[in-house]
């Protein structure tokens, strides 16, 4: 199973920079790649930190078995998501 912890490309802040999570989906919709996401908060709501999760599956998700494991930290879900598809989008080559 894959796993990295390095770290991914930064997140989109305008509309010249790729969006990871974006790619990714798109990626999803063409039936080149399958995962899942998952994300949780942690700490006060005045000063949240997200945990994303993104599971590679080698399958449509439901029937799929994990092959890889992405973990993005931010302060906002959007940023831990976009860091989350980033490392998985390294991984598997597309960026």
């Amino acid at each position: 199973m894959m796993s990295y912890a390095t770290t991914a490309p930064a997140a989109a802040s305008n509309s010249t920079e790729p969006r990871w999570q974006m790619l990714l989906h798109n990626l999803q919709m063409q039936g080149k790649v399958y995962y899942m996401e998952s994300a949780v908060a942690d700490g006060p709501r005045h000063d949240e930190t997200w945990t994303a999760y993104v599971f590679l599956l080698d399958a449509p998700e439901g029937v799929g078995k994990v092959i890889g494991q992405f973990c993005g930290r931010a302060k906002s879900r959007q940023a831990a998501r976009e860091q989350a598809s980033g490392q998985a989008l390294a991984a598997l080559g597309q960026y």
